[in-house]
């Protein structure tokens, strides 16, 4: 694949994901229902063979090579060290490791709003959950129609989400709160899609395989010190005050990821130390 297709197989990667799994809860819901949950897992489990012959059927020959590294820049203590290096790296991987915790943890705060201010109890989280995927697939649709996914995008989405966040707090009624949600998820999968363009493009090509790592050890911590977090902060302050608190924490930090941006920005495609 091209280098220049990369940001568009990343947001089809995305609408992919979000896509299955609307489709993947709704058909899990009539099977249970049906068959029972002892066949629906053995159903989940023979679909696997697909994702097996995918993975045989793609064509080794059309795979765009990498650079490989020399001896002397090998080895994941030479990768840690061009991150350290490299000032735009640490800046994503920063404001990526705050959003996630605090602006991504839906599955904690969804749940405490369902149950608390809103009312809804199971039923409403259910419909938070597939709104949040619908909303996900229509972020994966911009995403994809965005002719460039740079800095400024990544800020634009983050600072419109955590203010849609804080915004969410506040909010009395189920479909307000669920309105909301669908904004916001469009909103994190145009930020999932440029934070994997970008720690992509704005490091070494010879590096990248150990960027990526970086970049999925941030998001697995994230999700392990957010969820706690949330959790804390839902049960202490109230569901409703935790996003208006988290939101107003999130949008401080991208401000002050825009300013850092702005200051040691990596033109777009470079692969140079920076």
């Amino acid at each position: 694949m091209p280098p220049d297709d990369l940001p568009n197989a990343l947001a089809l990667g995305s609408l992919v994901n979000s896509a299955g799994r609307v489709l993947g809860m709704s058909l899990a819901g009539v099977l249970a229902a049906a068959v029972g949950e002892p066949v629906l897992f053995l159903v989940n489990a023979v679909t696997f063979l697909a994702v097996v012959s995918t993975v045989r059927a793609v064509r080794v020959g059309e795979l765009h090579p990498l650079a490989v590294s020399p001896p002397e820049r090998a080895g994941m203590r030479a990768g840690l060290a061009h991150v350290r290096r490299n000032h735009t790296l640490l800046t994503l991987f920063a404001l990526g490791f705050v959003l996630s915790s605090l602006g991504r943890n839906y599955q904690v705060t969804m749940a405490a709003m369902a149950s608390g201010p809103l009312g809804a109890g199971a039923e409403g989280y259910g419909l938070l959950s597939a709104v949040f995927a619908v909303g996900a697939v229509l972020g994966g649709l911009v995403a994809a129609r965005l002719r460039t996914l740079g800095p400024p995008v990544l800020i634009a989405a983050a600072g419109i989400t955590s203010l849609l966040q804080a915004v969410s707090g506040l909010m009395p009624g189920l479909v307000g709160f669920a309105a909301l949600i669908l904004a916001i998820a469009a909103g994190a999968v145009v930020i999932d899609t440029v934070m994997g363009t970008r720690v992509q493009f704005d490091s070494a090509e010879d590096m990248r395989g150990r960027v990526l790592s970086v970049h999925g050890a941030v998001a697995a911590s994230a999700g392990a010190v957010g969820g706690p977090l949330l959790g804390w902060m839902c049960e202490g302050l109230g569901p409703g005050t935790a996003l208006v608190a988290a939101g107003l924490v999130t949008l401080a930090v991208t401000g002050c990821a825009a300013a850092a941006l702005s200051v040691s920005r990596v033109p777009r495609g470079s692969l140079r130390e920076a």
